[in-house]
Order: structure tokens, then sequence, then C-alpha cells
């Protein structure tokens, strides 16, 4: 076997491996396991995620469909196919360059529904590709950005702002100090969707993820979901349970992991990119950073914040899930 690229995150290293499959290769992504640790450990092929090659006799090829993926000429996924505006070729989705004459694609632009109030904007592609961009986009039944409560903080957030990390900033830390955690203040209110957690002014760290996601998006800023998996009780070691932040997506540093559970003694989440300054770190055996990027909360999130209805409830059944 042998190491045919390193990518900046487990998305980017999925999206190589899915185009190497799309030709018949076969490969494999080591390296996730210790996604988590970037943040102690020297940024090295062990710290990230790494693409092996199972049939060496294919490296040259998969070598070169993997340079053509990070210079932006080949995309994954199939697409919109497209003519070539020089020599009229028909070409495949996936390529951004024509392969009889080697014209680029048409500039394209991304359409989406603004945070002004459903006016439509065209906005330059980000260098995520298409398909994953829009994802972390979306508004849904529980980052529900296109709500009006949601669109007004988000422009509220943003007023005077003019970078888009700036935004960010402006939203991770509005969320963190002014929506308060639950459990830190006693509040028996159990929120889930975004326009939910905003109008409450509390959620739980799953909850506070979504409206924090929300926010983003409606800023035109990219974001997902994360877990850890963390031990709920220092005097037990069985009991474990999953905790909720984001990811947002820089223009200057790509996926960026932040933390708007709320801080308070011992705890001390910051925006500090690069450098990633969380609530929590991982310190026991059981413990796991989960290096997924998710576009929507995870199913067992939605379901546990939508069938408990006192926090204390919820208290006594926050999910885990096992570690294999």
């Amino acid at each position: 076997m042998k190491q045919v690229y390193i990518a900046d995150d487990p998305t980017e290293a999925h999206l190589v491996k899915g185009i190497l499959e799309q030709y018949g290769i076969s490969c494999e992504i080591r390296g996730e396991a210790l996604w988590g640790a970037r943040g102690q450990l020297p940024l090295t092929s062990e710290t990230l995620p790494t693409i092996w090659i199972i049939d060496d006799s294919r490296f040259e090829e998969a070598a070169e469909l993997a340079e053509r993926f990070k210079n932006g000429t080949l995309t994954s996924g199939s697409g919109t196919d497209w003519k070539c505006p020089e020599c009229g070729e028909e070409v495949e989705g996936q390529f951004t360059e024509c392969w009889q004459c080697g014209a680029n694609r048409p500039e394209e632009t991304q359409i989406y529904e603004s945070w002004a109030g459903g006016a439509i904007e065209n906005a330059p592609l980000s260098p995520l590709s298409r398909s994953v961009i829009e994802a972390y986009l979306k508004s849904t039944e529980i980052i529900d950005w296109q709500h009006p409560e949601i669109i007004s903080k988000a422009r509220e957030l943003a007023v005077g702002v003019e970078k888009p990390i700036d935004v960010a900033r402006s939203c991770f830390e509005w969320v963190r100090d002014e929506i308060k955690h639950i459990g830190d203040y006693d509040i028996q209110t159990v929120a889930c969707s975004a326009s939910e957690v905003l109008r409450a002014g509390s959620g739980i760290c799953y909850a506070k993820s979504h409206l924090l996601a929300a926010l983003l998006r409606a800023n035109s800023i990219p974001a997902g979901f994360c877990y850890q998996r963390l031990n709920l009780d220092i005097d037990s070691s069985m009991s474990f349970c999953l905790h909720g932040l984001n990811t947002v997506y820089l223009e200057e540093y790509g996926w960026y992991r932040i933390d708007a559970r709320g801080n308070r003694e011992g705890v001390n989440a910051q925006f500090t990119p690069p450098r990633e300054q969380l609530a929590f770190g991982t310190q026991i055996e059981g413990e796991a950073d989960l290096p997924e990027i998710w576009p929507e909360p995870l199913d067992i999130i939605v379901e546990t914040l939508r069938r408990y209805k006192t926090k204390d409830q919820l208290w006594d059944n926050l999910p885990d899930i096992q570690i294999i």
C-alpha cells in the first residue's frame, strides 16, 4: 500500500476517497482516530487523515487524480454535465476543465437565500465542492435559519462587521454568552430547533449548537456539527454522554471547531483560529473526539430533545454512543 494524499480534514479525505473509487481505485483512510488531537500535536500524516491505495500499480493514476482534486480541476460527485464553450464537447460534471481542449468550465456561482430576507443573491463558490457547501448552508426543520427571528438576529450580529471570520466570531460569542446553558442555570425548558432556542434564551449544548449553526448559515457561512463522548460524572467511570459543538468553515483556515456551550468556572471556550480552545478535552479511557463533521444534528440528539420535556428528564437520558 502507498500513501497518495494527505487531507486537511476527514470531510476532504472522504471526498478524495470517493473520487478514487469512482475510477475503480480501492483505497482506505488512515489517521482519523488522531484527528481530535490536532490542537495538541504537530500537523503531520499521523494527525491528518491520509489516503492509501491498496493496489500499488495504480499509484500514478491515483496521484494524478488527487492532484487534480487539489488544484480544483476535479470535484467529487457527478455534478451537472456542461458544454465546453470553446470546442462544444459535452463534459461530465465532475470535471472542471474540458478533456478535449483544456478549456475551463464556465465560472459558476452558488444561489442561496440571503439572510436579508428572501432576496436571491449570487456568491462566489467556496473552495469546498458545491455538493458539500450546500449541505452545510441548508435551512431545515431543526436548523431553521430562514425563520424571521433567526434572520433578524443574524443580521444584527453582522452589522458593522466586514469579514466572514469576524461575523463567525460575533455569532459564536453571542450564543456562548447570551444563551444560557440549562444545566448551569437549572432551567427546565428543553428547546431543540434553532428558533426555539432563540426564543427560549436557553438550551443544552446540542440546542445551542443548533442555534449557532443557524446564525452562521443565515450569514452564508458554512457550519456543521461535531461531537465528543465525555464522562458525565467524575465519580463514575461508566457515565458517558455525547457533547455537542460546531464546526465552521473559515476561508483562511478550513474547518474549525468551536464550542458555544457557555463558559463557567473550569470552562473557557474561545474563538482563536487556527488554534482550538474548546470547553472540554478528552481525558480518560472511553472519552473521544468524534472526527466526523455532520451537516445535520445526529438523529439520536434530535429524538432525545423531542422526547424529554424537562431538564430533569433529559439529564437522566442524555444520548450516548458506543465507540468501536
